[in-house]
């Protein structure tokens, strides 16, 4: 199995299939195109649970949040992918 390092590096290879959030891309990334094993779906969305900041953004104005970053915006999400990657190598 791959490191968490290694799977966000995959997701951010593959930002541009982004279709909402960074859990929709994790799940898409599993089921859709197999690039990750349930194993490796499961830590990645684990990590993300526990490091994404709190949930700000909705959908539809009014909702409950469900996004950490504004819907369907992908700079933050590369920036903040980045910014773990970064985080994960230096905790070697």
């Amino acid at each position: 199995m791959r490191t968490t390092k290694e799977l966000l590096e995959v997701m951010l290879e593959n930002i541009d299939r982004l279709e909402g959030g960074l859990c929709t891309l994790a799940f898409d990334l599993s089921y859709a195109y197999g690039l990750f094993s349930m194993e490796e779906l499961f830590v990645v969305a684990h990590y993300m649970q526990n490091n994404l900041p709190e949930k700000t953004f909705s959908w539809r104005y009014g909702e409950t949040p469900r996004f950490s970053f504004p819907f369907d915006e992908k700079q933050p999400r590369i920036d903040w992918l980045k910014q773990q990657i970064e985080k994960l190598e230096q905790t070697k």
